[in-house]
């Protein structure tokens, strides 16, 4: 059935990666309370691509490395989200 196929696409991989997306918010300038509080609707795509993601490990070892920022083109499936959140942010600071 396709609808069971498309559940299993979207299912976590049996990880919680809100901390990983959190600090990838974060390594990128942009704070997850915040982005939670105005930004709910596209916080739930970043989660699904987060939960659904196979470069975790790559991920965590960067966050933990400090370089996640620098080389999160590399792997991150939210990078050009949150690229077009951060031009977003900048834009309206320069309003």
């Amino acid at each position: 059935c396709l609808t069971e196929v498309y559940l299993c696409d979207v299912l976590p991989r049996g990880t919680d990666n809100t901390l990983v997306l959190d600090g990838m918010l974060r390594a990128r300038g942009l704070g997850p309370e915040a982005v939670r509080r105005s930004l709910s609707p596209l916080l739930r795509e970043l989660e699904l691509h987060c939960a659904r993601c196979v470069a975790t490990g790559c991920c965590r070892r960067e966050l933990q490395a400090g370089t996640a920022a620098e080389h999160s083109h590399d792997f991150c499936p939210n990078v050009g989200t949150i690229d077009d959140m951060l031009e977003d942010a900048a834009a309206t600071r320069r309003s």
